[in-house]
């Protein structure tokens, strides 16, 4: 049976010394341990009693509110420890100095002026091209005279006699040497008409007859025959005399006196 307390009454307890009480300076060894069942712990020593000194205290119903009071006054809260200022471990504030280097200035400068004087230079070139094309516009219309041939944008064309006989049209151009044949006409070209990017050419067949070859300009130029508003070709009877660009249509005169007109738009 296991003896109740009474309000004035203190009980001294005993524990098996399982970890030997030892101060800072003494050293536990083997020999300390718990005795066998059935020996004298009186005669060898295996237990040991704690006093009221030593921190040992028994709950009572009296003090059982006094030992929890103390136990909430004594905690810490972990939490609180944590969060505060005081726990945070201190960590010191390091600022690099930033040297400027004022020679990197100096090339970057001197590169954007570059720049700038690069870039007002094309500016100028370019308003300067502009004001002179407006000065001289490109004629898009226009007929040669004689065997003057049409300038155009830096090449000059003109219907050439090759030496085995017949007519080409050819062309010249700036900083390039020779002559090059764009096409071989199978008729007597009358003249050379320049109309909007491409070149007509009224001539004479061999067989009495008349037409007009368009050579347009351009990479991969295609010759073909001026045709009506219903994709027929243009062919007259007779001989061309005279062949006049008027506006947007040619004014063709025959050897017999006939007038025809023929639209080109």
């Amino acid at each position: 049976m296991v003896p109740v307390a009474s309000d004035d009454q203190t009980f001294t307890t005993t524990i098996p010394e399982l970890v030997p009480i030892v101060d800072g300076d003494q050293e536990t060894s083997m020999n300390d341990a718990p005795r066998p069942i059935g020996v004298d712990p009186e005669a060898t020593g295996s237990f040991q009693r704690i006093n009221a000194v030593d921190g040992a205290r028994l709950t009572t119903r009296v003090n059982a509110s006094e030992t929890a009071s103390f136990r909430v006054q004594n905690a810490r809260p972990v939490e609180a420890v944590r969060m505060s200022t005081a726990g945070r471990p201190k960590v010191e504030h390091h600022e690099v100095e930033v040297k400027s280097n004022r020679r990197v200035f100096i090339i970057l400068g001197v590169a954007a002026l570059l720049v700038v004087a690069i870039v007002g230079t094309l500016l100028a070139r370019a308003l300067l091209s502009v004001e002179q094309v407006g000065d001289n516009p490109v004629a898009e219309q226009t007929q040669a005279v004689g065997d003057e041939g049409i300038e155009y944008r830096g090449t000059t064309y003109r219907l050439t006699q090759k030496d085995g006989g017949g007519y080409s049209l050819t062309s010249t151009s700036d900083g390039f040497e020779g002559t090059a044949v764009l096409y071989d006409l199978a008729g007597t070209p009358v003249t050379l008409i320049l109309y909007n990017t491409a070149f007509v050419i009224p001539e004479n067949l061999p067989d009495g007859t008349w037409d007009l070859i368009a050579y347009p300009l351009g990479g991969g130029s295609v010759t073909q025959q001026v045709t009506d508003a219903d994709g027929n070709p243009i062919v007259g009877q007779g001989e061309i005399s005279s062949a006049t660009l008027s506006g947007d249509a040619i004014q063709i005169s025959t050897t017999a006196g006939e007038q025809v007109t023929v639209s080109l738009v």
